[in-house]
């Protein structure tokens, strides 16, 4: 597997930087929150999305690298799987990887129609 599908398929996969991060799961999140921080990304305004966001738990390994949370571990707190967050941070962190959603390749995007809804929020169109 090779350019976004790699990216995008994290499970299981070593870090690209794995002198810093527990796993390529935890790179992606841990990626996009830099992105985030930097203010080089726009976060949808979906409830759902901000909640799963901000439910991970950082955590550490015994030789200090960056792990997010299980979804075991976030399962056992009582809090639902971060698939939406998942999405939105491997589509930010994978953008260069040949594949992933950019301004670019959204600019036929339409909004204000009720045909077709990205998360709960404004509708869109595709032309």
């Amino acid at each position: 597997m090779t350019g976004a599908r790699s990216c995008f398929n994290s499970r299981g996969r070593a870090a690209n930087r794995s002198e810093v991060y527990a796993n390529r799961g935890a790179e992606i999140w841990f990626e996009a929150k830099r992105l985030i921080e930097e203010k080089k990304m726009i976060l949808p305004e979906d409830p759902v999305f901000i909640q799963q966001a901000t439910n991970r738990r950082v955590e550490y390994t015994a030789t200090q690298k960056l792990r997010a949370e299980s979804k075991e571990a976030m399962r056992n707190r009582g809090v639902s799987s971060p698939d939406r967050a998942d999405a939105v941070f491997g589509a930010m962190v994978c953008a260069g990887a040949g594949g992933a959603i950019t301004a670019e390749t959204l600019k036929w995007i339409k909004f204000g129609s009720p045909r077709v809804r990205f998360f709960d929020g404004e509708p869109v169109t595709f032309d």
